[in-house]
């Protein structure tokens, strides 16, 4: 009889650590679903976070390379649109043009960024042979006191080499960029600036 209960008693072990197992597994999956999620609402469709120290993509199609696209010329529009209509702002002004290239890593440097504090970083930037441009932010499009930014460097390592030494190093004159920044009165300092990779 004791033996009965022996089993019974492993058995019913057996499921609960199974249970358990499968429940935390389920609930990181939908985590890294509702990340996925939050960056594409944030950055726009096909932004994906490189993964420190892997250089991997975190989610999306062709995590492995399983998806072969020739390179996509960026969008073009000829006009000159304002500063509140404009989905980038670069060193040269407000554009629709898109900065980044298919399938490179770029610095994330900061969100919610207003359009005359991204004015101030491109030109410190700018000062400092380091370029960076702003995306506008799709949900605040129709704030009362004007859209908000995400702010990028302008330099983007191809997929895969976001740990290069190369990378590191200018990812270092970034953050130096910030401190400066900062150091001056400005609300961004970028030591949490993570490599964002970009897909057309």
């Amino acid at each position: 009889m004791p033996m009965v209960y022996a089993a019974g008693t492993l058995a019913l072990m057996i499921a609960m650590v199974i249970g358990a197992w499968a429940l935390g597994f389920k609930r990181g999956e939908q985590e890294a679903t509702d990340r996925q999620q939050l960056l594409q609402t944030a950055l726009g469709p096909g932004s994906q976070v490189t993964e420190p120290g892997t250089g991997e993509i975190s989610g999306g199609p062709g995590e492995n390379g399983s998806e072969q696209n020739t390179p996509r010329q960026p969008r073009q529009n000829t006009s000159t649109p304002t500063v509140g209509a404009a989905t980038y702002l670069t060193p040269s002004g407000p554009t629709q043009t898109e900065p980044r290239q298919d399938r490179h890593n770029y610095l994330q440097l900061g969100s919610s960024i207003r359009a005359a504090e991204m004015q101030s970083i491109i030109d410190l930037m700018a000062s400092r042979d380091l370029g960076c441009f702003g995306v506008i932010d799709p949900g605040s499009r129709r704030r009362n006191d004007g859209p908000l930014y995400v702010l990028f460097a302008s330099r983007g390592f191809p997929s895969g080499q976001a740990d290069s030494p190369e990378a590191q190093r200018y990812r270092d004159q970034v953050v130096a960029a910030g401190t400066a920044w900062k150091r001056a009165g400005g609300v961004k300092d970028f030591n949490d600036a993570l490599w964002v990779l970009y897909k057309n």
